[in-house]
């Protein structure tokens, strides 16, 4: 039987939070061709649903959402899961909620609309520098 190498380790999950389908869809679309695993959600609840469920590599959150902002998502799933990576995301000027999600342990953001470029810059840099000890 064959060992797996260092390099051949289990497929990174993603899951993607925002309240928009299209956007849902666009993510599960390009980061599952570049072959990641991926898992949306389109509420603050059932982002943190399935952050109890099942542990994630990485989690896109998009700052404005019904019922729960992003920022009460990200401190919700940080209680859940302290050490996964958080890139926010927005398409609105909302710097003070950039700025507090940060301090909250978000590692970086995205602003929308934002090329695919940038996303997989994003990934491959929250993923390299492995996962914090918060």
């Amino acid at each position: 039987m064959a060992q797996q190498s260092p390099g051949a380790s289990r497929r990174k999950t993603i899951l993607v939070v925002d309240d928009e389908p299209g956007m849902r869809a666009l993510f599960s679309f390009m980061l599952g061709a570049k072959g990641y695993g991926v898992h949306t959600a389109g509420s603050g609840q059932e982002a943190l649903q399935s952050v109890q469920g099942s542990p994630y590599d990485l989690v896109f959150l998009d700052v404005r959402m019904p019922y729960m902002d992003g920022l009460e998502i990200l401190r919700a799933l940080k209680q859940i899961r302290p050490n996964v990576p958080v890139i926010m995301m927005t398409g609105y000027a909302v710097e003070q909620l950039l700025n507090d999600a940060m301090r909250e342990g978000a590692k970086g953001y995205l602003r929308k609309p934002f090329t695919i470029e940038e996303l997989m810059n994003s990934i491959e840099g929250t993923l390299a520098t492995g996962h914090s000890s918060c």
